[in-house]
């Protein structure tokens, strides 16, 4: 016969045995949450911090784009300045040896051949102009008229005056509305192009060469 000291023993027991096991399940449930917890914690942080990382790339690389891109503006600034520099450097040079030339003998040759290759221009009937740079007007008038009277060519319809077309030299005629431009300032006007892109490929060639 089962003692009322052995039935408590034996409730105490199982009390005892529930306790624990629900302690454990507790505990296990408790855990599992846990590292349900940590898991979605360190999803979290490693999305944050690659939103964080590429958030801070992205602006890095915008930042490396604005400061290439100025870079690159400012070189082609420095670039377009330096090839108008040469350009205005080469025009002023060509423009001191037109100068230097049109002090020789040559020039004054030349001056003349232009006025008498002219001469079919030269009638009884039409007032004719010459229009000279306002040096050749006071140096060379007189000397052009002396070779035209020594070729035969009357001079008495022919005028002479300057034009604001006329400043380095040559000549430019002037017939009814006819209108044969021999200046020096309109054969340097005509090699312009010519000369610009021939300043502009050597200063790219040149470039290429430091980029290497």
């Amino acid at each position: 016969m089962v003692t009322i000291e052995q039935k408590l023993a034996l409730f105490s027991k199982l009390m005892q045995q529930d306790i624990s096991d629900n302690l454990q399940a507790g505990r296990a449930q408790i855990e599992k949450d846990y590292r349900t917890k940590r898991v979605q914690q360190e999803q979290n942080s490693r999305e944050h911090a690659n939103k964080y990382v590429n958030d801070h790339k992205k602006a890095i690389d915008m930042k490396v784009s604005q400061y290439v891109a100025k870079a690159k503006l400012d070189s082609k600034k420095i670039i377009m300045q330096a090839k108008a520099d040469c350009i205005d450097m080469i025009n002023d040079m060509l423009k001191d040896k037109i100068i230097a030339y049109t002090k020789t003998k040559e020039y004054d040759e030349s001056l003349k051949d232009q006025l008498l290759s002219l001469q079919k221009y030269f009638t009884d009937n039409d007032n004719v102009t010459i229009f000279l740079s306002p040096d050749d007007l006071t140096t060379q008038k007189e000397l052009l008229l002396k070779s035209l009277a020594s070729n035969g060519i009357s001079a008495e319809k022919i005028e002479f005056g300057s034009s604001d077309h006329v400043t380095l030299g040559g000549l430019i005629l002037k017939v009814k509305d006819i209108q044969i431009d021999l200046s020096l300032d309109s054969l340097l006007e005509n090699k312009s192009d010519y000369i610009s892109q021939l300043i502009l490929t050597t200063i790219e060639k040149e470039c290429e060469k430091l980029e290497k």
